[in-house]
């Protein structure tokens, strides 16, 4: 939207200008980007905004306290945004907001209502409200930023010379439509606080949080220098997952962070060990175009913040449209169609990006929206694979539900999905994951504002009927109107290790979106606007945390490289993090003596030889073995070591 000019606030000795976001109706911008978790405080530069709710908004069930952690969510939702990455265009700012308090505002003058800024006037008095400072005012709606539009915010575009200057005075406003309406309450506070750090509007790229419809999640260098430069109360701490030049480090790194003492790196951010710090999600992708382009490459995505940064070749061009992670197998499965009515299906190490065909499977066309299954044991012979195939009826295209054995290739049509039929080949369900903890197929299907999910096996007769679970659910504090729109080309996949779904695809055009749901609660944890490209599959892996190739949710000691998982004791935590010897859980003086007597028989065969206290399982108790003792000893207890419940923590 154009500006409009403003008057001059106090101490500015040059004209400040109102930049809003707009809303763009249904098909763009409608989601906004959050966590579930926060990087190491103190960090470098925040922008510590103190909040004024209109006191119309505080009513019944929507108390000052639920107004205060709507805007704290939504705060970590923009903070996601400046300091994690979206990918290859985006720059990690090493710079974060914060909320230092949240009151209530009544109207100025009793002919001019604030509850919703329609004009000048009103926006004026919204000035003269709470001092000096960096203020936050959270309305019910917009219809005044200085132009035309009704945007979902606005804010005051100082004059950009005197940075930083902590005494300075700079105001914006959201309103709650950004959240109830569009689910961008986060991405809009982003944007408005980027006005007051002197950025402007931009029409290129489509991923750039300043875009004045739609609003996106990249920032250029320059822009994160001037949020930085533009914040007020700078303490010159590095983030937790920044190094001293403010560059992110990689992704599975420990770091510390204010709700867990075992956090992990993930595309900028530090964030909770067993939510989506702890995935990485393997695309199929085609990076040449935003849309469009082959799915013919695998492309590593941060499942917190969606950055991506790099991408590996599918041989001989192949273009895969279906994906799904096996934990017990650590493999990736894809799935791509060879011919009229056969496909075929590969295995990618997800280490090495090694790429297996496995063979062919005959009499299904345009497989997609693979998903795995591991059965009702741990033995492997009852592991299956499940697939969408094209299916005709009467010009109608359809979708049949495929069983695959992974090891045998044997297929099974297990039935009609007689849900979303179309006649365009591209519509239609196109995503499949399968939640192993609660036994739940689900599926996406073109632009469809639900998830669905499928029985699994199939009704009497192979009848697939699909049920889509409302929208309704797929909120967090509250359900807005619209807080979830579809996606086109929607892949889907299942993490073990986060117990949650993910959701990629497009809305309108070449705007790509990470979706997060609570596969519990199936509340959207994330909605991560990220550079674009073309999606073809996707599946979550867990982070290898410690690099000795041992996937985390099968690791027996997830900080310490230990590839052979040797675990004397058979207790579930490996010989390098466990020197609890008498399994009381801490590591303590008695430990200490055990270890003592077995340092000093050193060698196999010696009496007083432990096995357990043999580290490396060499048959040598030497100071390699001790500098492990010594780690746990001086932390207390053992591990860590992801257990069955998925919690990271110390060993039983």
């Amino acid at each position: 939207m154009s500006p409009g000019r403003r008057r001059f606030p106090p101490g500015f000795a040059a004209p400040t200008w109102m930049r809003g976001i707009v809303p763009v109706g249904v098909m763009l911008g409608l989601l906004a980007l959050s966590t579930p978790t926060r990087a190491t405080s103190p960090s470098v530069s925040p922008h510590a905004l103190t909040w004024f709710v209109h006191e119309d908004l505080v009513d019944g069930a929507r108390t000052l306290s639920f107004w205060t952690s709507l805007l704290e969510q939504a705060t970590e939702e923009a903070n996601a945004l400046l300091e994690g990455g979206q990918g290859p265009s985006d720059t990690v700012c090493c710079t974060r907001i914060s909320v230092v308090s949240v009151s209530t505002f009544s109207n100025v003058d009793a002919a001019r209502d604030l509850l919703t800024i329609d004009d000048e006037a009103e926006w004026d008095d919204l000035d003269t409200i709470g001092g000096t400072g960096a203020r936050a005012f959270l309305v019910d709606s917009l219809n005044y930023c200085g132009g035309p539009g009704s945007p979902l915010g606005c804010a005051q575009l100082p004059a950009c010379s005197v940075f930083p200057d902590t005494s300075r005075s700079s105001v914006l406003t959201v309103g709650v439509n950004a959240w109830e309406d569009y689910d961008r309450l986060g991405t809009t506070i982003a944007h408005e606080r980027g006005h007051n750090a002197c950025l402007v509007h931009v029409v290129a790229p489509s991923c750039s949080l300043m875009l004045a419809v739609g609003g996106g999640g990249c920032l250029t260098a320059t822009e994160c220098t001037d949020v930085g430069d533009a914040a007020t109360g700078a303490s010159g701490d590095v983030c937790g997952c920044h190094d001293p030049a403010q560059v992110k480090v990689d992704d599975g790194v420990s770091c510390t962070d204010s709700e867990s003492s075992a956090g992990l790196c993930s595309g900028g951010m530090c964030g909770t060990s067993v939510t989506d710090a702890a995935v990485e999600l393997t695309a199929a992708a085609g990076t040449a175009a935003p849309t469009g382009d082959a799915t013919d490459e695998q492309i590593a995505v941060s499942g917190l913040t969606g950055d991506w940064t790099s991408s590996v070749a599918f041989p001989g061009g192949l273009a895969v449209e279906g994906m799904a992670y096996a934990p017990g197998r650590d493999l990736v499965y894809a799935v791509a169609p060879s011919g009229a009515t056969t496909n075929d299906l590969y295995s990618l190490d997800p280490w090495t990006g090694v790429v297996t065909l496995l063979g062919s499977l005959s009499g299904f066309d345009d497989m997609v929206g693979l998903a795995f299954d591991p059965g009702a044991t741990s033995d492997s012979s009852d592991d299956r694979l499940l697939a969408l195939a094209l299916h005709t009826v009467t010009g109608t295209i359809c979708r049949d539900l495929v069983e695959i054995h992974p090891d045998t290739l044997a297929t099974t049509d297990l039935g009609f999905v007689n849900t979303g039929c179309s006649s365009n080949p591209t519509s239609g369900f196109q995503g499949l994951a399968y939640d192993s903890k609660r036994q739940v197929l689900y599926a996406t299907a073109f632009f469809s504002s639900q998830l669905w999910t499928l029985p699994y096996p199939c009704g009497d007769g192979g009848l697939c009927t699909a049920t889509s679970v409302d929208d309704c659910e797929l909120s967090s504090l509250e359900c807005p109107d619209d807080n979830y729109l579809g996606r086109a080309d929607p892949a889907l996949a299942y993490s073990e290790a986060s117990d949650r779904l993910y959701v990629m695809g497009h809305q309108s055009g070449n705007r790509l979106f990470l979706d997060s749901f609570d596969a519990g609660t199936l509340a959207k944890n994330t909605s991560t606007s990220i550079d674009p490209f073309s999606v073809g599959g996707l599946a979550a892996r867990p982070v290898d945390r410690d690099g000795d190739g041992v996937a985390d949710t099968l690791d027996n000691c997830t900080s310490i490289a230990n590839a052979g998982q040797l675990d004397t004791d058979a207790d579930g935590c490996g010989n390098v993090c466990d020197s609890d010897y008498d399994q009381n859980g801490v590591v303590g003086t008695a430990d200490f003596a055990a270890f003592r007597g077995a340092f000093q028989a050193a060698v196999a065969g010696n009496p007083g030889f432990d096995p357990a206290a043999d580290a490396e399982g060499d048959e040598v108790i030497g100071t390699s073995d001790f500098a492990f003792f010594r780690g746990q000893f001086q932390r207390a207890v053992p591990g860590p070591s992801l257990r069955a419940d998925r919690t990271l923590s110390a060993c039983p």
